[in-house]
């Protein structure tokens, strides 16, 4: 969720004023209306004027969802500048600190112990399996996706396309073979 969303669950939470939480989240709007137009656009396809369109809006909500972050760095990293006298002599968080000095040690025990010299020559075995697996089940469903999935488009139902049932989805057996070559290096 954006900014919105965390403003209005704590106006809800504080027990604050709704007509206050909405009237300030307006602008929110700005943001989200060419994203919700150019969605709208893709699923009237790319028949005459969508086609054209499509690729317009995609490209004006990318600039419209990143302006706000760029300027919003732009701004802190100028206070950052200007007040980096006052910054600096603020007193660091204490419990934050220790946190962070147990994390980076964490970090070097982890590193030590982990260490490809160090492992087991079966823990070696199953990472160098893992990562093949990976590697391979990637690239058949980048290359050969159609050979796994069964076409189906936003505007398709589950009815219609597949059946009633969304396992039809995976075209059988090279299909499955790949997503549980996908899914065994996480588990």
């Amino acid at each position: 969720g954006g900014p919105d969303w965390p403003t209005s669950v704590l106006t809800g939470i504080m027990k604050l004023s709704l007509w206050q939480m909405l009237l300030g989240s307006v602008p929110v709007i700005i943001t989200i209306f060419p994203v919700c137009f150019a969605g709208a656009v893709i699923l009237k396809g790319d028949q005459g004027i969508y086609g054209v369109l499509n690729p317009v809006l995609l490209t004006l909500s990318v600039i419209i969802q990143l302006t706000p972050f760029f300027v919003a760095v732009h701004y802190i990293a100028k206070a950052a500048v200007v007040y980096k006298d006052e910054l600096d002599a603020e007193p660091l968080d204490q419990e934050v600190e220790n946190y962070d000095k147990e994390k980076e040690l964490g970090k070097k025990w982890n590193f030590v112990l982990n260490k490809w010299e160090r492992l087991a020559v079966p823990v070696k075995v199953l990472h160098v399996v893992m990562c093949v697996l990976t590697v391979v089940s990637n690239i058949a469903l980048w290359i050969g996706g159609e050979a796994c999935f069964v076409p189906f488009e936003v505007t398709d139902t589950i009815e219609e396309t597949l059946d009633g049932d969304v396992t039809n989805l995976v075209i059988l057996p090279f299909g499955g073979i790949m997503l549980l070559m996908a899914v065994i290096p996480w588990v």
